[in-house]
């Protein structure tokens, strides 16, 4: 892989990560701030708690952030499409980890499980942690910040840094599990009881 570039982001910055991870390279996209012929692809994403797919009208679909908060009086079925990471979903999208909480009331955790399935039916490698009981910005919170660390360090050395060593590793489990069950002896069925 030769792109090494990283986006990561909470809320906003996440749904920014997101769409940046979603529409790399895309001309209409790219506009004129004089860099042009540089590429715009991500390597990964990661996205705490992500407003994934924007909606107007008064039926708010599963997982979706009325998009007035983003678009305010300018919001259109139109817009709110052209915003939403999840319209970009395909099996190209980069690695994505996405953390959220299920008492989130900013941000529904059913915007990343939305775009958790989007991903995985493109074919796209997902991965998500759903924290029971975290609100919005549980990154603030001190006794979870370092375990969330840990996981999305975890997620980029096995996507970014060394994706053959863990490679390897779950072949070479898979065949050790394959020769235990070689070995182990297949149960004899019981046999009936002899009929009168």
């Amino acid at each position: 892989m030769s792109c090494r570039r990283i986006v990561h982001g909470n809320s906003a910055g996440a749904h920014l990560a997101l769409l940046a991870a979603g529409t790399a390279n895309r001309a209409a996209l790219e506009g004129a701030g004089g860099n042009e012929g540089v590429s715009t692809e991500i390597a990964a994403a990661v996205a705490y708690y992500p407003p994934t797919s924007f909606f107007t009208g008064d039926q708010r679909p599963s997982g979706g952030t009325p998009a007035t908060a983003l678009l305010l009086d300018a919001a259109t079925d139109a817009l709110a499409e052209a915003v939403s990471p999840i319209t970009y979903v395909s099996a190209d999208f980069p690695p994505v980890f996405m953390l959220h909480g299920t008492t989130d009331t900013t941000v529904p955790v059913t915007a990343t499980l939305r775009m958790y399935e989007a991903l995985i039916e493109a074919g796209a490698d997902a991965e998500m942690h759903i924290y029971g009981g975290l609100p919005h910005g549980f990154t603030r919170l001190p006794s979870v910040l370092p375990t969330a660390s840990i996981e999305i360090a975890l997620f980029l050395d096995r996507h970014l840094v060394d994706p053959d060593r863990y490679a390897k590793e779950a072949a070479d489990a898979q065949a050790a599990m394959a020769e235990q069950r070689a070995a182990s002896p297949a149960a004899e069925p019981a046999s009936a009881p002899a009929g009168d």
